[in-house]
């Protein structure tokens, strides 16, 4: 969308709590980084797991 110079902000705010609300209204959830815990599981491989979850791009082996 385009909007006059210096009201760019206050626009998209109001853009983004409105594309917010339509979204809790239809049950659509936003993607958040999370980590499952199942329990009788393999702890060293739910380890594993994790790092390879959170490692970064350009993160060196261990």
């Amino acid at each position: 969308m385009t909007t006059k110079p210096g009201e760019q902000y206050a626009v998209r705010k109001k853009a983004y709590l409105l594309i917010k609300k339509l979204f809790d209204e239809n049950g659509i959830d936003f993607a958040y980084p999370t980590i499952r815990v199942i329990e009788g599981g393999d702890a060293h491989a739910a380890a594993a797991a994790h790092e390879v979850l959170t490692a970064g791009p350009n993160s060196e082996p261990a």
